[in-house]
């Protein structure tokens, strides 16, 4: 008889998934030399977590700020990583090989451009972050955290 997974058992693997791919596709832009940023909920995770760890909340996706025109390097990073890219409903996202379901992509937003026509201020420019994932920073302009 298979041993049945327990519910508190897939969540945690669920996260360790996240983390492994979060790892993976910052490890392949580093290495490809792209400047990007976290943002989104990953962002906000690990700012929280920097400053109380027992509130830390998460999603399931993975959200990088980068600039339209490194495209092509990002692509090139995420082969690396064993993602692909492609574009759903206008949103460009990364989707791991062995998992391509787009609500745990790695959804691509656009420095300098809006995430949504009625959105009232464009996401930052790459530069206006930190750079690496791990140095979370409050006062940016677009999310809670930058990196």
């Amino acid at each position: 008889m298979a041993k049945l997974i327990s519910p508190w058992k897939r969540h945690l693997m669920a996260l360790d998934e996240v983390a492994q791919r979060l790892e993976r596709i910052t490890r392949a832009l580093d290495e490809a030399q792209v400047r990007y940023g976290l943002v989104g909920g990953q962002a906000v995770a690990i700012w929280v977590a920097s400053r109380e760890p027992a509130a830390v909340r998460t999603t399931k996706d993975i959200d990088i700020l980068a600039r339209r025109d490194d495209l092509s390097r990002v692509r090139a990073a995420a082969r690396a990583a064993q993602m692909e890219y492609f574009e759903v409903l206008g949103v460009g996202m990364l989707l791991d090989r062995r998992d391509p379901d787009p609500r745990h992509a790695v959804h691509l937003v656009w420095a300098g451009e809006k995430v949504r026509p009625e959105h009232e201020l464009p996401a930052p420019e790459v530069d206006e972050c930190h750079t690496g994932w791990l140095a979370a920073r409050p006062s940016c302009p677009w999310m809670a955290s930058c990196a």
